[in-house]
């Protein structure tokens, strides 16, 4: 059975309706015209959200991994 998706994706103003089998393809479109974006950003973009913090997670657990960098609270207003 062949399942295909139809997806409208909207950027700064420009609409894209594109007809595709798996998200992936799709994905690898917008990655093709929005070369800056991250994946994360795009699977966010696609309404798979979960899927989207999942990778950003992903990047961020790696990149903590190689740098020296420590977390800090950011200023502001303290609730408790």
């Amino acid at each position: 059975m062949l399942v295909v998706s139809l997806w409208s994706l909207a950027f700064q103003g420009h609409i894209f309706l594109l007809i595709s089998t798996t998200l992936p393809v799709i994905v690898d479109f917008q990655k093709s015209i929005l070369p800056t974006k991250i994946k994360a950003d795009l699977y966010s973009a696609t309404s798979l959200h979960k899927h989207g913090k999942n990778l950003f997670y992903g990047t961020f657990l790696k990149y903590s991994k190689v740098t020296d960098e420590k977390l800090i609270i950011a200023p502001g207003i303290k609730v408790w």
